[in-house]
């Protein structure tokens, strides 16, 4: 972006801590905190000290759309470029020019309210039951704000995507902000269409009853997002306003509560999918993490046939969006450039 979008890159949506496009050392630090608190509680539950771990609990609960265990490995991934984006943030420049300052501070609210939601449903996530006996409303106990939190994670992961479109970037923020805030945003939509899944398999009574309707349109929910933010970027939209989509109706299902869940999912997570990203980084991250997370669905053990048809034909259509949205970009560049030489002899035939 050129000089006008550096003075508004901080504006409304890019704003963090200390100022519109300014990160105080106090907020500095708080990113060190905030990211250190994540690592431990994480650390945690991975050694068992919390209660049975995240791996225990998931076996106990599977879903349909519960993706393979290797495809957690992003987790990995994700804290890494994380952990670097804090470094960044902590040695950048004061300098509100400084590129690095303004990504910095783009991010700042909506990761650490993301660290948050995150460890949140992981304190609650530790006490799920480990009888899929369990009465409906002990599994409704922890299930529901897990939910809660996931959507709440994911919700704060859009909204650093959000803010960062609104400023300029290079390799360093791109790598250590950009990146691992689409990643971790496209992940979180996965992770909480799993959230609002174990909620609707325990108002329904067990994942038989739930049927194959919310799989697959949680699965879809995913892919439209990582659709539409290819698209946005190739045709070079976003730089304003953000997409809309009006509620879609649904039927209900064999039980009352499961019409409820599908009312949240489209209600709550497929218009937020749809407010994600445009530049070729956060694009390509974002759609990145999901097909990752539709490839694992591929192979998990408990996917039914519909969601696995569902699953491959997101990452088909993700795949032509990608190389649609590729064209785009470069016919918009060339018809750019083309206007650009234009004018030029125009001036000079008056």
């Amino acid at each position: 972006m050129g000089a006008a979008g550096s003075k508004t890159g901080g504006g409304k949506g890019g704003g963090g801590g200390g100022g519109e496009d300014h990160l105080s050392a106090a907020w500095k630090l708080g990113m060190a905190g905030g990211y250190g608190a994540l690592i431990a509680v994480n650390a945690m539950a991975m050694n068992g000290t919390m209660g049975p771990t995240n791996a225990k609990i998931s076996g106990l609960w599977p879903t349909s759309i519960t993706p393979a265990g290797y495809a957690f490995s992003i987790w990995g991934i994700i804290f890494l470029l994380q952990g670097g984006g804090v470094i960044l943030s902590l040695i950048s420049s004061s300098d509100r020019s400084n590129v690095n300052q303004k990504n910095a501070a783009a991010v700042c609210k909506p990761w650490l309210m993301m660290w948050a939601a995150q460890n949140l449903w992981q304190l609650v996530f530790v006490h799920a039951p480990l009888s899929q006996n369990a009465p409906a409303s002990s599994q409704l106990a922890i299930f529901v704000p897990c939910s809660f939190f996931l959507c709440a994670a994911y919700a704060s992961g859009l909204e650093a995507c959000r803010r960062l479109r609104k400023v300029e970037s290079n390799v360093a923020s791109t790598l250590f902000l950009r990146l691992p805030s689409a990643i971790n945003a496209g992940w979180l939509s996965a992770a909480s269409c799993i959230g609002i899944a174990l909620v609707g398999q325990s108002m329904a009574g067990g994942k038989e009853e739930l049927g194959a309707g919310l799989p697959v349109t949680l699965a879809g929910m995913a892919s439209v997002g990582a659709i539409a933010s290819f698209y946005s970027w190739g045709a070079g939209e976003g730089r304003g306003g953000e997409s809309e989509m009006g509620r879609l109706s649904v039927e209900s299902t064999r039980r009352g509560g499961v019409a409820m869940v599908y009312v949240a999912v489209v209600t709550i997570h497929f218009p937020g999918s749809l407010l994600t990203v445009v530049s070729g980084s956060l694009s390509l991250g974002y759609a990145g993490a999901v097909s990752w997370a539709l490839a694992a669905i591929l192979r998990g053990s408990n996917a039914s046939p519909s969601v696995r048809t569902a699953a491959s034909v997101g990452i088909g259509a993700i795949g032509m969006a990608a190389g649609a949205a590729i064209l785009l970009a470069v016919l918009r560049k060339g018809r750019g450039e083309g206007e650009g030489k234009a004018k030029p002899l125009a001036a000079q035939s008056m």
